[in-house]
């Protein structure tokens, strides 16, 4: 056990102290474990304060395998694994867990014990306590908990020799309790209450002389400091003593005499006080040291001056200390308290008016803030919620917002907001706070217990509101019902450094400049002084107060059932009452009637005596869009009653439950709902009478519609279907597959649908393969007979004669059918039923996830063909693979670059399948027969890929063997089978070279095929397409650009070709322009990027391109993290690759979207002839035909001069020789919507060489440059 006090550890055990007991768990058994640690203990004499475990020992000696641990146990307690983890958690066999009870001392009889019992067994030294079989008392055990079987010993044990190495064994353990083998120990302690001294100090400071009237503690103001100590023990303090040092910033203001020390009877004798005493180096208060008799209190106060040009904030702060032979050395310090300060002994008391003090349970010292806070208080209210009529009514929402706002330049310690809620309204929900801001301010914690009438305070404890800082706060209340009049409300906020009486809130409304005020604030009366918030709630106006209901009776039973059914009459009865005090102007009842309902007579009204004459009915209603009852709107009076009923036929093929509701309006009524009641119905307004024999309703508190229930048939179908025969074995269904159709009719209405047959048409493609046949259920139900001319195709009726299908009843139908050779795509199936007293009833698709009755899903295959299913009514399908092919092919390298496809020239094929149907085929396969006159080139491989709406897919492996002949015309590796996904397009990228000996006028033709296991056995040809193929290509098929022209033919499947052509012969120039980003925010971005993805991906890779190109083609193709405000630089390389020199070469380029030109870019740089010399310039430009240029060589201006570049601003026509991207036609001002750089680069005669090598010539090379800024 250890002592170990909370406050002044005075020796021994004492009143308040905190004691630890310390208990030792010990795994005396041979099997490793782990134990429950409780989290409650047996106390007497005390209080838990927590129970924690503070040390493990995997071996019990105490020695250096010992871990101290600080875990807190929960008050649940829990297993050592979960509280220490696998290691720590894990007892082997003698180790042991140390655990500590801390207990609050409350005994306070002299020699009393304080005792701890930890566990529930009986106590020592009774051995029956310790290793006994485990019996439940609630949270008070310590118990062993076997481990699991296989639990292996901590890797970290194994090296320690005096650690047992026995592993868990498997099975339970042979002793404990026996259902979960566990045993159970406890050991107490105990300690006795000592007899000593107990003294406790306290200190509270008084603004005695305020001289400058400000409320607050300044320079030149006089303090006092009252010092009290009370010997709360029952032994004396002997040679007791107090010392004080005073705080810099105060000095002694009168020396300390007789009149400063009081004492209670207790003491009777005061200590002499030490007239030397001045808290800077002779700070003992008494003359010498005194007696302190136990129960006695002293009290000593010492005035001060606060000293002159003191900081605001300066913090004065104070704390003396009582000192005597039997307490402990370290002295009894005082702690701060003021006025509000609760639970002091007798005896003790603060300074009135005393300055307020943030106390804690901790010992603190006193504390005063120099300096003049300036805190200000508003208030103002707004309507949230308007539940009424408008304006403040019983019902309403307002919002109190209280804001208090810290202008001056001195922090307020423990500031507290209080708010007591007017009379009639109700807080409706918890404060918030809207906003802490401003010099440093930190939120406060919102008290969750407040309700503005007991509980006051805003904030769950006092904060420091600080210099410059706002608080902000929300409270919503609830006007009560019947509450009208004044209602005024002000908060009030009170610091340790504000007057006593607090800051009270000023009214303010939208308009008085605070901006923490809501708009639409409710507007106030500004005095000048500081008044409550006011809100004004009006008397209740008296009101209409309207109810109505509704019955309906069968009135005309024309089959004589006592049941309602079709060709029946039933009678609508509505009535309303107005009991309230208000006539109701403009009153009308309208009424919609339910589907399979005609009005059949005319509408009869009539009033009670307080109505007087009955309104007239109006003839034209029909309930189906003339649905006002009253010929015109009249007045309904106060405690009148008016009576309207409404016959109605039941139409033919009328079923199910009919729900109707009459509402009334009125000028001074919000719409009010008829409720249902029936003849046992109670509780009605007097005057309000039900007809009898009304139809039975469920009535509950809330306003319901009045129902019936049709008696007649409801038919309802559903149809499935499930690959029955897979003849290819390819999981999906293909052509000599067969399918069966399962078709299922139910009536779950009331009565017998007569006469009942079933039609059903299949689909083309499909033939029947086998006699129909038909199961059925129900109570009564007969079997129909198929009808054995049933083919699908003509004879679409089922049964040979029809047959009634009764209420309950359910008839399902197989019908088998074989696919037919070469179908593809969907094929759908839709049956309809047919008989007396329903209406023609069509199947809705289902399948085997289908929540449908038990006695339909019960007939449905499992395996059934998932459908999709939607609200609507649809056919049932089944998807035969499909897929469409096409071929485009491409000039790639034009070796011999002149821009026609001639012998050596490279191209590509590219191949693009779509599986159109939702059904994957597998075992696909792509055979391609090259043309004769090309070779594969292996310089560029076959590439693939696969996508679903443009997400990639997994692709299948190329046949690295494919040579475009046999035996190697397939594509794909037929060592790893690829199955070509729903809905998933591929496309297949095949480079060839055509070879040197092809003529020209030579047409090289190549088509694909594709074939499946589940597609026709003749495979599917590519269709020739281009960049702008003729019809419309299926979703997610994209065609290369620039590919090759073909011929497309809209009626057939052609190869793609393309001709060889006679080169042209002589040279022809050509310009290669290459775009980079190479700047951001004056930051270069160095690298060559290669582009691997565009159209023109290969631009950047001819050899002629100086290198390196880290020099020469640095920057980027996409920046990310790109912000507005950022500074971009775009650079456009170029380079003459033509077999002839150019001329006449111009450069266009529109400013990037989202973007700024910066016309000034680079201003003071060197111009270009011609230049104007105080024009902006924002273009560079480097070419040099002598050396290859890494800097720009010069640049230009913006503005049409004499030199070779111009920038055209947004909106204007740039020159007819800047073309549109990838139509080549002449921009328009609307093309030029962010402006447009243009640069000659060279002009007639001058050229632009042609490059014979990398780099050569020099002046073959070059770029433009300019700069923008993003938006």
């Amino acid at each position: 056990m250890t002592n170990a006090g909370t406050y002044q550890g005075i020796a021994g055990i004492n009143t308040g102290d905190v004691v630890y007991f310390d208990f030792t768990i010990t795994n005396t058994g041979n099997d490793p474990t782990q134990f429950f640690i409780p989290g409650t203990a047996t106390i007497a004499g005390g209080t838990l304060e927590g129970i924690q475990i503070i040390a493990v020992d995997p071996d019990g000696t105490g020695a250096a395998s010992q871990a101290t641990v600080a875990v807190n146990v929960p008050s649940t307690g829990d297993n050592t694994i979960n509280l220490l983890g696998t290691t720590n958690g894990y007892i082997p066999v003698n180790g042991t867990v140390k655990v500590r009870v801390a207990v609050k001392v409350t005994e306070t009889v002299v020699n009393n014990s304080i005792t701890v019992t930890l566990g529930n067994t009986p106590v020592p030294p009774n051995p029956s306590s310790q290793n006994q079989p485990y019996t439940a008392n609630g949270n008070l055990d310590v118990y062993t908990v076997d481990l699991p079987n296989g639990t292996t010993i901590p890797s970290s044990y194994a090296s320690i020799p005096t650690v047992s190495q026995v592993a868990e064994a498997s099975g339970n353990p042979a002793n404990g309790d026996s259902t979960n083998h566990r045993q159970e120990a406890s050991a107490n302690q105990s300690i006795a209450l000592a007899a000593t001294p107990n003294t406790s100090g306290y200190k509270s400071v008084q603004l005695t002389t305020d001289n400058d009237s400000t409320n607050s503690v300044t320079s030149g103001d006089k303090l006092t400091w009252r010092v009290t100590y009370a010997n709360t023990g029952s032994v004396d303090i002997s040679n007791f003593q107090i010392t004080d040092a005073l705080p810099a910033g105060v000095t002694l203001s009168t020396a300390l005499a007789a009149a400063n020390i009081t004492v209670n009877a207790t003491q009777a004798t005061a200590p002499s006080a030490n007239t030397s005493y001045n808290g800077t180096g002779n700070n003992n208060l008494f003359a010498a040291g005194v007696t302190f008799k136990a129960g006695g209190v002293i009290t000593i106060d010492i005035p001060v001056n606060v000293n002159a040009a003191l900081p605001n904030g300066t913090i004065l702060s104070n704390q003396p200390t009582g000192n005597g032979s039997n307490l402990p050395t370290v002295g009894v310090k005082t702690d701060n308290i003021d006025n509000t300060t609760t639970g002091l002994p007798t005896g003790v008391t603060p300074l009135t008016n005393s300055i307020l003090q943030t106390q804690n349970s901790s010992i603190d010292p006193t504390t005063v803030i120099v300096g003049t806070p300036t805190v200000v208080g508003y208030k103002s209210v707004k309507l949230t919620t308007d539940q009424g009529a408008t304006g403040l009514d019983p019902g309403d929402t307002v919002t109190w917002t209280v804001i208090y706002k810290n202008t001056g330049t001195v922090d307020v310690p423990n500031f507290q907001i209080t708010d007591t809620l007017p009379s009639g309204v109700t807080k409706s929900g918890t404060p918030t706070v809207v906003t802490a801001s401003g010099g440093g301010q930190t939120s406060p914690t919102i008290n969750s217990s407040y309700d503005g009438v007991s509980n006051t305070n805003l904030f769950t404890s006092g904060i420091t509101l600080k210099a410059g800082g706002t608080i902000v706060v929300n409270i919503p209340v609830t006007i009560n019902s019947g509450v009208s009049g004044t209602k005024s409300n002000q908060a009030t906020g009170k610091g340790n450094n504000l007057t006593t009486a607090g800051i009270n809130t000023d009214n303010v409304d939208s308009d008085t400049g605070i901006t923490e005020v809501p708009a639409a604030s409710i507007k106030q009366t500004q005095t000048g002084t500081i008044d409550p918030t006011v809100i004004n709630i009006p008397a209740t106006t008296p009101t209409p107060n309207l109810s109505g209901y509704k019955s309906v009776k069968l009135t005309n039973d024309l089959d004589s059932s006592s049941s309602i059914t079709t060709g029946d009459t039933v009678t609508w009865t509505v009535t309303y009452i107005n009991t309230g005090t208000v006539d109701v102007s403009n009153f009308q009842i309208t009424d919609i009637l339910p589907s399979g309902l005609t009005k059949s007579g005319s509408i009869n009204i009539t009033t009670n005596n307080t109505q007087g004459t009955a309104p007239t009915a109006n003839s034209s209603y029909d309930g189906t869009g003339n649905n006002g009852l009253l010929q015109t709107p009249i007045t309904f009076k106060a405690g009148g009653i008016i009576t309207v009923t409404i016959p109605v036929t039941i139409n033919a093929g009328a079923s199910g439950t009919k729900s109707n509701q009459a509402t009334a309006n009125g000028g001074n009524i919000s719409a009010t709902n008829t409720d249902n009641v029936d003849s046992t119905t109670t509780g009605l307004p007097t005057g309000v009478t039900i007809p009898s024999g009304s139809v039975t309703q469920t009535q509950n508190p809330s306003i319901d519609p009045t129902t019936f229930t049709i008696i007649a048939p409801q038919v309802s179908g559903s149809k499935s279907v499930k690959l029955t025969t897979d003849a290819d074995t390819s999981n999906s269904v293909t052509p000599g597959d067969t399918v069966t159709w399962t078709i299922i009719y139910k009536n779950s209405g009331t009565a017998s649908a007569s006469n009942f047959q079933i039609a059903d048409a299949l689909p083309t493609g499909v033939t029947k393969t086998g006699t129909p046949t038909v199961s059925v259920s129900g109570v009564g139900q007969t079997t129909p007979t198929v009808d054995t001319n049933y083919n699908g195709n003509g004879n679409n009726n089922l049964f040979s004669t029809t047959v009634p299908l009764v209420a309950g009843g359910v008839i399902a139908v197989k019908i088998p059918v074989t696919v037919n050779a070469n179908q593809v795509g969907d094929k759908v199936n839709q049956a309809v039923g047919t008989g007396t007293g329903i209406t023609a009833v069509n199947t809705d698709n289902v399948d085997s996830t289908s929540t449908l009755p038990s006695d339909v899903s019960a007939q449905i295959e499992t395996g059934s063909i998932a459908q999709t299913q939607l609200a609507s009514v649809d056919a049932t399908k089944i998807s035969i693979p499909e897929v469409q092919g096409f071929k485009s092919v491409k000039l790639t390298n034009d070796v011999d670059t002149n821009n026609v496809v001639t012998a050596n020239d490279e191209l590509t094929w590219t191949i693009v399948y779509k599986n159109t149907s939702n059904v994957p085929i597998s075992n696909f396969q792509i055979t391609d027969f090259l043309d004769t006159n090309v070779t594969r080139t292996g310089a560029n491989p076959i590439s693939v890929n696969v996508k679903i709406a443009g997400v990639s897919q997994t692709a299948p492996t190329i046949n690295s063997a494919y040579t475009g002949s046999n035996p190697n015309a397939n594509l794909i590796d037929a060592s790893t089978p690829y199955t070509l996904p729903a809905n998933a397009v591929i496309t297949i990228n095949v480079p060839v070279k055509i070879i040197s000996a092809t003529p020209a006028n030579t047409v090289l033709s190549n088509q694909s095929i594709a074939t499946a296991s589940n597609l026709p056995s003749i495979g599917i040809k590519t269709d020739n397409v281009d960049s702008n193929p003729s019809t419309t290509l299926p979703a997610d098929v994209t065609i290369p650009s620039d590919s090759i022209d073909q011929t497309e033919n809209g009626g057939t499947i052609d190869p793609t070709t393309v001709t060889t052509v006679v080169p042209p012969v002589s040279g022809v120039p050509n310009l290669l322009l290459v775009k980079r980003i190479t700047a951001i925010n004056g930051l270069n971005i160095t690298g060559f990027v290669d582009d691997t993805t565009s159209s023109q991906a290969s631009d950047d890779d001819n050899a002629n391109w100086p290198t390196p190109k880290n020099t020469y083609l640095p920057g980027a193709i996409n920046l990310s993290n790109i912000k507005p405000g950022d500074q971009l630089e775009y650079t456009i390389y170029y380079l003459s690759t033509g077999t002839q020199d150019a001329t006449n070469v111009t450069i266009c380029d529109l400013i990037p979207s989202n973007t700024t030109f910066l016309g000034t870019a680079f201003n003071g740089l060197t111009a270009d002839t011609g230049g104007l010399p105080q024009a902006d310039m924002g273009i560079a430009f480097a070419n040099s035909n002598t050396s290859l240029p890494t800097v720009p060589t010069v640049y230009m201006t913006n503005v049409a001069d004499g030199d070779r570049g111009f920038f055209y601003a947004p909106g204007t026509t740039p020159p007819s020789i800047c073309k549109k991207p990838v139509s080549f036609t002449t921009m328009t001002a609307a093309d030029n919507t962010n402006g447009l750089v243009m640069v000659n680069v060279v002009t007639s005669p001058t050229t632009l060489p042609k490059a014979t090598g990398s780099g050569s010539p020099t002046n073959s090379y070059g770029y433009i440059r300019f700069k923008v800024k993003v938006n």
